[in-house]
């Protein structure tokens, strides 16, 4: 038993540090699979934003031409009745129509900027999640990469203390306090372990 506890920690270390990595490898493409997404999503704000000031331009200028066509009209219905379209209430009226258009052609182009505003908005807000998305994702691979990497530094110190204990031991007893005894292979979480040669004397 003691000769196959070295064996089976090191396979333990292999198999540990193999799903460290796929699962690493897994979180970051989701990461990256849910940017993409997002991605998509700011291009569609941002076409519906250009579609919004298309639409508004469009209709701005087709009640633009309605205004003048109404102008128009009244100007020939006063003269039609022999008046002069130049002076007096006549040409108020056609003032005001004027200022009553070219106002609602602004209230037309507003509505139409202000949606493109929302629009242009959700991208940037699209935009900005799918940044985070992918930054938490690789932050969460690294952690993944590093736990792993120190749970298998630790089985690999296990696997080492084992091996040298069965080694050593074989001629001999491996019972309590041996160095084949798992229960006496140190871990590199314990805070028994020195550091001295790396210039620190203490545990973690």
């Amino acid at each position: 038993m003691p000769v196959l506890l070295p064996a089976l920690l090191a396979s333990t270390a292999i198999t540990t540090i193999g799903q460290s990595i796929s699962s690493a490898i897994s979180t970051k493409a989701m990461g990256e699979a849910q940017k993409a997404t997002f991605e998509t999503n700011a291009r569609m704000a941002k076409l519906q934003a250009e579609d919004a000031i298309k639409r508004g331009d469009k209709a701005a200028a087709l009640h633009a031409q309605k205004v003048k066509k109404l102008i128009g009209a009244q100007r020939a219905a006063y003269a039609g009745q022999g008046v002069d379209i130049s002076i007096g209430s006549p040409l108020d009226i056609q003032e005001e129509t004027a200022e009553l258009g070219a106002l609602d052609v602004l209230t037309i182009r507003n509505n139409a900027y202000r949606e493109a505003w929302g629009y242009r908005a959700q991208a940037l807000d699209y935009t900005t999640q799918g940044k985070f998305a992918s930054l938490e994702a690789k932050a969460r691979a690294r952690n993944t990469l590093l736990t792993g990497g120190l749970n298998t530094l630790n089985l690999g110190v296990q696997a080492a203390y084992a091996f040298g204990g069965s080694s050593g031991g074989s001629g001999g007893s491996s019972g309590s306090g041996g160095r084949g005894d798992i229960s006496s292979v140190p871990s590199i979480y314990s805070p028994d372990l020195s550091y001295e040669g790396f210039g620190y004397g203490g545990g973690f």
